[in-house]
């Protein structure tokens, strides 16, 4: 990862670390992708409710993140969704303690 100090560039992927945007470098077509802690704490925290739903099965961490976001983006507020998460990061990052979205993937 490094420090993007030149202006965002469309289709380029940042991270939030410190307060601070970075520059995530690519591999492929992202076979990983980062996200927040808090994200990434709901998303196994799901994952554990799912068990009773699968009849005990506990699903892979990639079916539940892949079942949220193909549900998420055939929503008719899709877009809105990820706007407004846009503009609260961008907030945050406004703010002198932006700690809470140290991660968070923008």
């Amino acid at each position: 990862m490094n420090e993007k100090t030149a202006p965002l560039q469309e289709g380029d992927l940042y991270v939030v670390k410190q307060g601070r945007l970075m520059h995530v470098e690519r591999e492929g077509d992202l076979p990983k992708v980062p996200v927040s802690e808090a994200a990434k704490d709901a998303l196994l925290q799901l994952r554990r409710r799912c068990r009773h739903a699968l009849g005990g099965f506990r699903p892979d961490v990639a079916l539940v993140a892949s079942a949220l976001i193909q549900y998420a983006a055939s929503l008719p507020q899709a877009e809105t969704i990820v706007r407004d998460y846009d503009e609260a990061i961008r907030g945050a990052l406004r703010q002198p303690n932006a700690s809470s979205l140290d991660s968070a993937s923008c």
